[in-house]
């Protein structure tokens, strides 16, 4: 039997889940009380337009459940910026182990609560040309949902999802990742062009921009960049495309502009309560040995070693409770570096899209010659936002100064030759802590180079894993339209089937 919980925050209802299985995700004002949700369970009518977007942008952030499955137990260590020596059902990423529970943890949590909101939220703001701000917010919200889950699974249930209610579709079909990521990018274009600065739009309910036009604009054609970028290796021609209107539109200038979503002491943030109270996430010999390598200043933002103090060393992702003791001694676990506590307080925020990701981009479209610029003063505003974008996490992250900035990059210089690498790199170094998109611009060009884990209990041996199989719940639910789709992938719906545009 599945369980659920009934989770009331700051005036807003929703329905979280506990155990597995969907199911319809139901919002309504607390005013409405539960009768008249029980007699009416669709309505939505009083419920404003914000506190809809909050629920929505509060789910996108993710609670304990996906967050400490999903991101931190699988994508992490797919790309090796934190390791455990555990195995088995509760941290079997660093492995490679496919364990169900875990792989379907952001399906599970997205499609009956983030997905039937969001998708609800763009019909109800739709058909007004007053609502036009809430509309095309909304829509751009939609796209970053949508995008998260098609990088990790492939094609999924995109155009008629969360249409249970509105037009009695409990079966959607699953479109194909090519057909979602070009609506996508028609969206974010589309949303664009209806943001309006003399209308009406979200305010204190928006967790990103508090409603502010200019913001949402620039937001808009940075994820149109990340869009457009991500088709470069199966669809050259098209990425390039909405890789120049993207650039030419302008997308974020500084750290100021980047998205990430807000929280309080008292809400529920999924990645700090996931890692704050578990000592068995550490950090990946990969990350702190090339943060090492590098003489970064990010290595002390990262990491700590919170234990008996001693210098940061990160974990061999291959290690496991037999192979630890043949590591150099001291080594115990608490020995090894461990995410820093003032990143994963519970008021810290989760970096949706950064600043810094966006010059990584653009120097990459540079380099493949799409447009014209200089790359390294974009790759080196690149390195310099993303040094400094840890800011948002408090006045007590001591972030680089501009002498220590210069020094790096003096003595880690742009080299156009390799520069397709050291971009990669660097991306993969901005988005700590935003394992999915981490994971996914990996996989995108299998850069920067991974050794991958060999371990007697992979599912996956010797091969990092390029994408979650579906749930078990969705065959048993809508097995037609999940059958159709794994024959997409060649009748293969494992670990080691490939997304589209991991070409």
């Amino acid at each position: 039997m599945k369980a659920y919980k009934l989770v009331i925050s700051k005036g807003i209802l929703a329905l979280g889940k506990v155990g597995v299985g969907l199911l319809l995700f139901l919002v309504g004002s607390c005013s409405a009380g539960l009768a008249e949700m029980n007699i009416n369970p669709n309505e939505a009518s009083n419920l404003s337009f914000g506190a809809q977007l909050l629920g929505v942008q509060r789910s996108i952030s993710g609670d304990r459940h996906e967050n400490s499955r999903a991101l931190l137990t699988m994508c992490s260590p797919f790309i090796q910026h934190n390791a455990s020596i555990r195995t088995l059902n509760e941290f079997p990423g660093g492995k490679y182990e496919d364990i169900e529970i875990v792989t379907n943890a952001l399906w599970e949590s997205n499609y009956p609560t983030a997905i039937k909101n969001i998708v609800d939220l763009v019909e109800r703001t739709s058909g007004n040309t007053a609502n036009v701000n809430f509309n095309a917010i909304t829509r751009i919200v939609k796209v970053l949902a949508f995008q998260r889950l098609t990088d990790l699974y492939g094609d999924i249930p995109y155009s008629e999802a969360g249409q249970g209610f509105l037009s009695e579709n409990p079966k959607p079909k699953f479109d194909t990742q090519e057909f979602i990521y070009l609506d996508m990018l028609k969206e974010l274009e589309v949303a664009a062009q209806l943001l309006d600065p003399d209308k009406v739009s979200y305010q204190d309910s928006d967790m990103y921009y508090k409603g502010n036009i200019e913001k949402w604009k620039k937001f808009a054609y940075s994820l149109m960049l990340r869009l457009g970028m991500r088709l470069s290796e199966v669809a050259p021609i098209k990425a390039e495309f909405w890789v120049k209107k993207a650039i030419a539109y302008g997308g974020f200038s500084s750290n100021s502009d980047m998205a990430y979503s807000k929280h309080y002491d008292d809400s529920t943030n999924g990645i700090s309560s996931a890692l704050f109270f578990n000592n068995f996430y550490k950090l990946s010999a990969t990350l702190v040995d090339w943060l090492q390598e590098t003489n970064d200043p990010r290595l002390d933002i990262y990491g700590t070693v919170r234990e008996g103090g001693g210098p940061q060393k990160g974990l061999p992702n291959e290690t496991d409770a037999v192979t630890i003791k043949n590591l150099p001694e001291p080594n115990g676990i608490e020995t090894f570096s461990t995410y820093n506590d003032k990143l994963i307080r519970l008021d810290s925020p989760m970096i949706l899209m950064s600043y810094a990701e966006v010059e990584f981009l653009i120097t990459e479209a540079i380099l493949r010659e799409w447009i014209n610029g200089d790359a390294e003063s974009h790759y080196n505003a690149g390195v310099h936002a993303g040094m400094t974008q840890w800011s948002v996490f408090g006045s007590t992250i001591e972030i680089p100064d501009q002498n220590r900035i210069h020094s790096y990059l003096t003595e880690n210089p742009f080299i156009p030759e390799i520069g397709m690498e050291q971009i990669a790199r660097q991306y993969w170094l901005v988005t700590f802590l935003n394992e999915y998109e981490s994971y996914a611009n990996w996989r995108r060009i299998n850069l920067p180079v991974l050794i991958p884990v060999v371990h007697d209990v992979s599912d996956s041996p010797g091969v990092i894993p390029t994408r979650f199989p579906y749930p078990t719940q969705s065959y048993s639910l809508n097995e037609a339209n999940t059958l159709e789709a794994v024959s997409r992938l060649g009748a293969v719906d494992n670990f080691n089937s490939k997304v589209w545009w991991d070409n």
